[in-house]
């Protein structure tokens, strides 16, 4: 499980910036755009993407 972890930790903040991009073009091309909803998680998700890969990139600069 660790080593999965080991794995998986340095990509987990571009995963969120993923994930957030890919509901913000779903919701687009499902015309969800009456709705602020999926507009504001999709951002919440894009910034906390980038902080958590910001984040872990300045704490593996720190480590090594």
């Amino acid at each position: 499980m660790k080593n999965l972890l080991k794995k998986i930790k340095p990509h987990i903040g571009m995963g969120f910036v993923y994930a957030g991009t890919l509901l913000l073009l779903s919701s687009f091309l499902l015309g969800w755009t009456s709705s602020n909803v999926p507009l504001f998680v999709s951002i919440f998700l894009v910034i906390v993407g980038v902080g958590i890969h910001v984040a872990l990139i300045k704490s593996s600069d720190i480590n090594d």
